[in-house]
């Protein structure tokens, strides 16, 4: 079982996540750039999800578990949870305040996909897979190098993805209460 039911069963559950939050993505009208940023956060954090599909009756301290958890796992769970909210009961657009805090939400989500292919290690050998270019993997190296340069800030810690994770699970957290309820009744007075 472990070695055929387990990952098969990973596997589908990979592609019901999948294949529900584009669905979703694209009933809700949202942007498709969300869709690609669903699919690169998933793939960045599969190895970990598969890992853990591993360790899942082996006695692992959770706190060993939670610091193998890289931070594009906690975009995807965070787009994922909002996306689970009745948010299609709007109804209108956003307006005002609520539409700077869908902007933070996106730049945010840009900022993570841009960082996640700054150090995506694999990109290299998807290109040499693709082009066949040492040239073309050498120009990808310096692009990611380049990219890590401007994502970073001037940091040289992992400080300026945790703050955009905040920013991101905050500017999420904020649509959802300020919009309708899931009665369909006001949960707050909106902006």
């Amino acid at each position: 079982m472990n070695a055929v039911v387990r990952p098969y069963g990973l596997l589908a559950c990979g592609i019901i996540v999948l294949a529900s939050g584009v669905l979703r993505i694209h009933f809700l009208k949202m942007s498709p750039l969300w869709g690609l940023a669903l699919f690169i956060w998933f793939g960045a954090s599969s190895n970990f999800f598969f890992t853990f599909g591993n360790l899942w009756f082996a006695n692992v301290n959770v706190a060993d578990i939670v610091a193998g958890l890289p931070v594009e796992a906690l975009f995807l769970i965070a787009l994922v949870l909002f996306m689970c909210f009745p948010v299609e009961l709007y109804k209108k657009s956003p307006q005002g305040g609520l539409r700077l805090i869908y902007y933070v939400a996106g730049f945010t989500a840009s900022y993570s996909f841009s960082f996640t292919v700054a150090n995506a290690e694999s990109l290299r050998a998807y290109v040499r897979m693709l082009t066949g270019s040492e040239d073309m993997v050498q120009a990808t190296i310096l692009f990611q190098q380049k990219l890590r340069e401007l994502l970073s800030m001037g940091q040289e810690s992992t400080l300026p993805i945790v703050i955009v994770l905040a920013l991101f699970i905050s500017a999420l957290s904020y649509l959802v209460v300020m919009r309708k309820a899931p009665g369909g009744g006001a949960a707050a007075a909106a902006i």
